[in-house]
């Protein structure tokens, strides 16, 4: 079994391209074309694979989580208010943040950490980002300043290792792993 050396070259070479989607077909056509024998994918929502490949069962499972600053008392966790909402460019939970804050004024940041930041300045009420990376982040850079305010338990993301069907010996590895 190769360990995907090639993906990871292909991955630094590209580190200028954006992120998200074109990393994951640039990964799944490595895969299909045998150029690497297994990928995990990021967190995310999605199921749905091309013809001939197959997905272990969840190895991470995340849900969106709502951020606020530890200065203001508890902001509500629903309110049809204008308040103004901090997430990443790339973030999933637009329908959670529509249900919660219908008036929401969001604001997209390029990280995490930028996001996490607006809370702490004042910039924004709230922030909305999944549960693993958010509660890294708070506990590596804002213990002291932000606090997460409530998990939603809609909308589940996760991730999987990825192998094309013609490994089942590969599959069955993944699966005994995770379960």
């Amino acid at each position: 079994m190769r360990c995907g050396a090639r993906w990871a070259r292909c991955l630094t070479k590209n580190a200028k391209e954006p992120a998200g989607h074109w990393f994951a077909e640039q990964a799944l056509t490595a895969l299909a074309d045998r150029q690497v024998d297994t990928l995990l994918t990021q967190v995310a929502h999605r199921d749905a694979l091309a013809p001939g490949l197959d997905q272990s069962a969840p190895l991470l499972k995340t849900w969106p989580t709502l951020v606020t600053s530890l200065k203001s008392p508890l902001p509500p966790l629903t309110t049809d208010r204008r308040v103004t909402l901090a997430c990443t460019r790339d973030c999933a939970f637009f329908d959670i943040i529509q249900q919660a804050f219908p008036n929401a004024k969001i604001t997209l940041y390029d990280s995490d950490y930028q996001a996490l930041a607006s809370v702490v300045s004042g910039e924004n009420q709230y922030f909305i980002g999944n549960n693993i990376t958010t509660g890294h982040c708070i506990s590596k850079y804002f213990s002291q300043s932000l606090v997460i305010a409530h998990y939603f338990r809609q909308q589940e993301q996760h991730n999987r290792f990825v192998t094309r069907d013609d490994r089942p010996e590969l599959h069955q590895l993944f699966d005994r792993f995770i379960h």
